[in-house]
């Protein structure tokens, strides 16, 4: 935005801009010009409290985003609750990269462009006329180079009858920038979120048709320890189809969920140190191949959970001390 704020003005004034004035380009000013996290978190509080919603993605982004490592970490906020619209902004956004992905046909027509263009600079020169000629076809070149995308996909994006030397070649090289662009892409969804310690009764907000949960779909872990959860949403089982961790210990339930059983790639879950008992009787009918760490230690057991070699074949550790 071409404006300094002075560091001093900015930690005194930053708590105060989501107080008094709900200005969501004016925090995102302060936040890009360096912040405190004392700062940020005092604003996350009053702009919870006042519901602002893209305020409060703002600072949330700041304080918990780690691309790096493909995680959201709001662990320890003390935020009572959990809205999707304020994690929506955290996720990368999928149709925007797709958007930047150039179409196919109109990469395979500009390569074809170059190798014409190449070709006929080539033979200029071997005909001793390359000084004016070669000038004129590069500037033809460059017309075409500055064709929008649109443009150059309404004419090649349809053909994939490349009639050249090189095509061959093209369509190797098209095939390899394909596999690192998945690659890229796929790095860039987030696979870990942790919203342990926020004093959360429930997350039903998370089970619903909504803004993330296409996001949701790609998470291998989910930590929800430390809060007051007394169930989990069947549908989110659903959800999280590629879920590998489920951590729900130290919550506040009183029977175990036997559906989350049913997901299709959990390899740990820890549901200790919650109030589970006396029993809990598996259906034999459902299996989970996959489970191999089942911690539920510290509950009310009087007994291992029934049918359990039934339902987890392949589980390496059954942890029921306490």
């Amino acid at each position: 935005m071409g404006m300094k704020i002075d560091e001093n003005w900015n930690h005194t004034h930053q708590v105060m801009v989501c107080e008094k004035e709900s200005s969501p380009k004016l925090v995102e000013l302060l936040l890009s010009s360096g912040s405190r996290e004392q700062d940020v978190r005092k604003a996350l509080t009053i702009s919870i409290g006042k519901g602002d919603s893209q305020i409060i993605s703002l600072l949330l982004r700041r304080l918990a985003l780690d691309l790096a490592n493909n995680s959201i970490c709001l662990g320890g906020f003390c935020i009572g609750k959990i809205e999707p619209s304020w994690l929506g902004p955290l996720f990368p956004d999928k149709t925007s990269n797709l958007r930047k992905q150039t179409n196919i046909g109109s990469v395979l027509a500009r390569m074809v462009l170059r190798y014409q263009t190449k070709s006929t600079v080539e033979e200029g020169a071997a005909s001793g006329s390359v000084g004016n000629f070669s000038e004129d076809v590069l500037d033809k070149f460059d017309e075409w180079t500055f064709i929008p995308d649109s443009s150059m996909d309404s004419v090649f994006g349809q053909s994939d009858d490349l009639d050249s030397e090189g095509s061959s070649k093209l369509q190797s090289h098209m095939r390899h920038s394909d596999s690192i662009s998945s690659l890229a892409s796929e790095r860039e969804y987030i696979t870990s979120l942790d919203l342990s310690a926020n004093e959360l009764r429930d997350i039903d907000a998370l089970s619903q048709k909504c803004c993330i949960s296409g996001h949701l779909e790609h998470l291998e872990k989910l930590e929800l320890h430390q809060n007051a959860l007394t169930s989990f949403p069947q549908q989110l089982c659903e959800t999280l189809k590629c879920l590998t961790h489920l951590d729900l210990h130290s919550n506040k339930f009183t029977s175990f969920p036997s559906y989350l059983l049913k997901m299709n790639c959990i390899v740990n879950l820890d549901v200790s140190r919650n109030d589970i008992g006396p029993l809990i009787v598996l259906d034999p009918a459902v299996k989970c191949p996959t489970l191999k760490q089942f911690n539920l230690s510290y509950n009310q057991l009087s007994a291992a959970p029934e049918n359990l070699s039934n339902v987890v074949e392949k589980l390496e550790q059954l942890i029921l001390e306490g």
